[in-house]
């Protein structure tokens, strides 16, 4: 699920230097990829996780129902997979479930 890069921790290290964590290329330039959909878990660069414990903190805690990843993936499937159907689904769930993604960041917010 693509997040607004404003909702996420501050990058560090070397993938901040590099400007580019996580961009998916699809995606508006505001959006990092955060999940990966085909095994319901988190990818990202080792070196990347080191050196932001705060995003390391984020995508452990986070889990969505399998029912919620179906009815993602079922509309992707019927509508396509454009950027503005990803960002349609991604606020929608945000505001669907903003005390549990602010819980989420808090919590990651912390993490040294």
């Amino acid at each position: 699920m693509p997040i607004r890069i404003a909702r996420l921790p501050p990058v560090r290290g070397e993938a901040a230097r590099k400007g580019n964590a996580w961009r998916d290329q699809s995606s508006p330039p505001d959006r990092r990829m955060a999940m990966a959909s085909w095994n319901w878990g988190s990818v990202a660069n080792k070196q990347f996780i080191a050196a932001n414990p705060a995003v390391k903190t984020l995508i452990e805690q986070i889990r969505f129902p399998g029912k919620t990843w179906s009815q993602w993936e079922a509309t992707i499937s019927k509508e396509g997979g454009s950027p503005a159907l990803i960002t349609k689904l991604s606020d929608e769930w945000i505001a669907a479930n903003k005390a549990q993604l602010d819980q989420w960041v808090a919590t990651a917010a912390k993490a040294r």
